[in-house]
């Protein structure tokens, strides 16, 4: 762990300030102790452990537990998804993959000038196997990536970048001192967490003011797709993970079908973006993947999200609800997900 982390972090129980005891027989284990409460944190592998999954209290810890597991997996199986793109663990093309990553970034956490990222310290709410830290080491930021089950993959990938911090952590209370961060994003993690207005009120306490929060959940999408939805989701999280995997191989050669159709639509994937105002589809087998192995993915409507904005203090500064009919709407493809950038007044 880079001790430079212990400016950043602090007890998720009482907020205390942490020290670090590390053995003199390693360079990797330890424990992080608060200073007010006397509450001790182990560090393994490099990275500080906060997510404790033992609290039965917590009316959410059996959909964490849950949570863990399948992303766990989902992260150890694509570890390299973002660098190279896989299909049945192959690479293939891995220049042509990282700028596709670049465009998601910059368009799911609404990047709008790279200057918002140079020498500003960042958050990473949910950062995966890091592909999106990477993206804004990139642009010049100094980042802390937090996550609850995927963190090793994370360090595995960027640990050794002195710009990159990793831990493992709940969201709904990060172990970060508050009004730390220039810069925090979120992009498609808030919505399994099990209460994403929650975790988002934690990460804005995070922020500094006049710093920027962006975020990118999952959308509501009309009556059929939702019934859709929920009916097959309620089938895959009772499949185990290797053939939910083999499942979502099948269905990625029905989205990669769907999506050759646009050759037929002058270049346009039409009958993709309609099958998919019904059911979701994808053409790569991760895509589906992490769609319907979460044990939960609240859908949400953007005066929803404004609304978590504004009583956050958060003033709405750019948004991706381009759509204003309400027909045209109702119609669309929920697969844009809803995505909302905003400033802390």
């Amino acid at each position: 762990m880079n001790k430079s982390l212990l400016e950043y972090i602090c007890c998720p129980a009482c907020s205390g300030n942490l020290s670090y005891v590390v053995p003199e027989f390693t360079k990797t284990e330890g424990k992080l102790e608060c200073s007010d409460c006397g509450k001790i944190y182990i560090v393994k592998n490099n990275i500080p452990r906060f997510a404790s999954l033992d609290n039965n209290d917590d009316p959410l810890i059996e959909i964490k537990k849950h949570t863990k597991q399948n992303f766990g997996f989902e992260w150890q199986y694509y570890n390299k998804h973002g660098w190279e793109q896989h299909d049945n663990r192959r690479a293939i093309d891995a220049e042509k993959t990282l700028k596709v990553e670049k465009d998601s970034f910059f368009t799911k956490a609404i990047v709008e000038n790279p200057d918002e990222f140079k020498e500003k310290l960042v958050l990473d709410a949910g950062c995966g196997n890091g592909r999106y830290i990477y993206q804004a080491v990139q642009l010049g930021a100094e980042v802390v990536g937090i996550d609850l089950s995927s963190a090793d993959v994370a360090f595995t990938n960027l640990g050794e970048n002195p710009k990159v911090h990793i831990l493992q952590g709940d969201l709904h209370n990060p172990p970060l001192k508050d009004e730390l961060f220039d810069r925090i994003f979120s992009i498609g993690v808030l919505m399994h967490t099990g209460d994403a207005e929650k975790a988002f009120y934690s990460l804005c306490k995070k922020l500094k003011k006049n710093g920027i929060i962006s975020i990118h959940v999952y959308k509501k999408g009309n009556f059929i797709y939702e019934l859709i939805d929920r009916i097959l989701r309620k089938k895959t999280l009772q499949l185990d993970l290797e053939k939910l995997l083999a499942l979502s191989s099948e269905l990625a050669k029905v989205g990669a079908f769907l999506m050759k159709t646009k050759n037929l639509t002058f270049g346009s994937p039409l009958l993709f973006s309609l099958t998919n105002c019904f059911i979701r589809l994808e053409s790569h087998t991760h895509n589906v993947f992490d769609w319907y192995s979460a044990p939960i993915a609240t859908h949400h409507t953007y005066c929803e999200v404004y609304k978590w904005f504004e009583n956050a203090g958060i003033k709405v500064i750019k948004d991706r609800n381009r759509e204003k009919s309400f027909i045209r709407r109702i119609l669309k493809s929920p697969a844009s997900g809803v995505t909302v950038k905003g400033i802390k007044l």
